[in-house]
């Protein structure tokens, strides 16, 4: 039976029963109203033990399913909760998710822009080098002077 429908079993559904058994009960030999009819032999006291039982069977049932339905009820309201906060949780990890992208990108951009700036300074030491290469000479010859 669906959640859906166990949610909509009501007192009217419990009417239904009363009626079934109301009915069964005038089958019986029993009045609709649950009183017994007259009898002129003495089997009422072995129906009215049935009738008796069949009550007691009857207000089980409804116990039951009163019980379970609140079970359900009590189930199914913390699950709707929970997907609330689920959803909260799996938006938070959107948001985490893309903004970690942009820092990651971020990053990406500085991390190359960083390497081109290592590349121009090998560059400028290689330039310097041979500059001093080329200067050595004259420095040498101004040195003998």
């Amino acid at each position: 039976m669906s959640l859906q429908r166990l949610l909509s079993f009501d007192d009217e559904s419990f009417d239904v029963i009363d009626q079934s058994t109301d009915t069964l009960r005038s089958i019986s030999g029993s009045d609709v109203s649950g009183q017994r009819r007259k009898v002129k032999e003495d089997p009422t006291a072995a129906s009215t033990q049935a009738e008796r039982e069949m009550d007691e069977e009857l207000s089980f049932y409804r116990r039951e399913v009163k019980h379970l339905l609140g079970k359900e009820e009590f189930a199914v309201a913390p699950i709707r909760g929970c997907s609330k906060k689920v959803q909260e949780i799996l938006d938070l990890q959107h948001y985490c998710l893309s903004h970690a992208q942009k820092i990651d990108g971020e990053l990406g951009k500085r991390h190359r822009q960083l390497q081109e700036k290592e590349e121009r300074l090998a560059d400028l030491r290689e330039q310097i080098k041979l500059y001093l290469k080329q200067q050595k000479p004259l420095l040498s010859l101004v040195a003998q002077v």
